[in-house]
């Protein structure tokens, strides 16, 4: 049982390092307002019964893109960089730790 929190405390980690949890939090509330706001104009406007339908498909379309976006890339003030992976960011700890303690 220990072997699979730490498989699960491993993957929620990089989640966090990758800023995917961020995303998923904003990504929710961004989504929610648009639904509400689809709900309160389309019947005044008109719009068809399957308007809110479309909405939600391409809501979640654009949630499975945006996480694995947001695990491959990361937006940084320099810019949209690629996300290093653990073994090099360890690796950088390292030496950074290294460095700071001599």
């Amino acid at each position: 049982m220990a072997l699979k929190s730490n498989s699960f405390e491993r993957v929620w980690k990089e989640l966090k390092r990758r800023k995917v949890i961020h995303l998923i939090t904003v990504y929710a509330a961004v989504a929610f307002v648009i639904l509400q706001l689809v709900d309160m104009v389309s019947q005044p406007l008109h719009f068809p019964e399957w308007t809110q339908g479309i909405i939600i498909v391409l809501l979640c379309i654009g949630f499975i893109i945006s996480v694995l976006v947001s695990w491959v890339y990361d937006i940084t003030p320099a810019g949209v960089r690629k996300t290093k992976p653990i073994s090099a960011v360890k690796h950088t700890d390292m030496v950074a730790h290294a460095v700071s303690s001599k």
